[in-house]
């Protein structure tokens, strides 16, 4: 099996920051960003394309993943969501994007379902 390079670049200068991660020959870009740091994400053009994203909180001391999808990722995370309105909150986002925008609607759809799943099957 070959090697591969995982590059994480720390956005902020820190670890509790914004982050954006890629991988050699691969043509995603995976950011996290904290819930504190949404607003700072106006500069991230990537985030204005299809995309897949997952929203991480803990409520009551129970853990929980959301995963969603959309056209225009950083519009639906800034909007609410339908498990908020009974208090709940996320503290991190985990995007995942295509710089080139080749991330069209169909594997965006897709992908929600198969990560859906996948998280379904750790429960």
């Amino acid at each position: 099996m070959l090697g591969r390079t995982i590059k994480l670049y720390l956005m902020d200068g820190t670890a509790s920051g914004r982050w954006q991660a890629s991988i050699s020959q691969w043509n995603g870009l995976v950011y996290k960003i904290p819930r504190a740091c949404l607003k700072e994400t106006e500069d991230i053009l990537e985030l204005n394309t299809p995309g897949v994203y997952f929203l991480f909180g803990n409520e009551c001391g129970q853990e929980f993943v959301y995963v969603g999808e959309a056209d225009n990722v950083q519009k639906r995370i800034l909007q609410p969501h339908l498990f908020e309105k009974n208090g709940s909150q996320w503290d991190d986002a985990v995007i995942y994007v295509t710089p080139d925008g080749s991330l069209e609607k169909g594997c965006v759809k897709y992908l929600e379902h198969y990560f859906y799943k996948q998280a379904c099957n750790c429960a």
